[in-house]
């Protein structure tokens, strides 16, 4: 039995310039430069403002190289993948199984290095407060 409804064929409507295929242009939909640019700055600042505590910093502060925006492209990959693969700890991604490690995608970052940006990640300005 047919449907009662006539076929109907799918669009795709994207601002121009936009590739469906392409996921990173579809990232920048939802993640403009400007806020990229953004939060690059308020986690380099956060760090720095940590760096420069009397009381000791925190342990990824003391070593904190500033982070920038091909990095934090690559840490929210990361992080959208795990969701994914559910992962539920970030080690895991890095954990080895017969001396080979699982996912192929960490191979773009440290493990330390993804745990430094978790722990310094700013998305609004710091204060002193904090």
């Amino acid at each position: 039995m047919r449907h009662p409804f006539p076929d109907h064929e799918a669009f795709c409507s994207l601002p121009e310039g936009i590739h469906p295929g392409l996921p990173l242009d579809l990232f920048g939909l939802f993640w403009s430069t400007r806020i990229l640019d953004e939060l690059v700055n308020n986690t380099n600042a956060y760090a720095e403002m940590k760096k420069k505590k009397k009381e000791k910093p925190p342990m990824y502060a003391a070593t904190w190289a500033l982070v920038t925006v091909r990095e934090l492209k690559i840490w929210l990959g990361i992080v959208v993948l795990m969701g994914l693969y559910r992962i539920k700890r970030p080690r895991e991604c890095w954990s080895k199984t017969d001396g080979f490690v699982k996912y192929s995608f960490v191979k773009h970052m440290t493990r330390d290095r993804f745990q430094a940006i978790r722990c310094m990640l700013h998305v609004a300005p710091p204060t002193t407060v904090e």
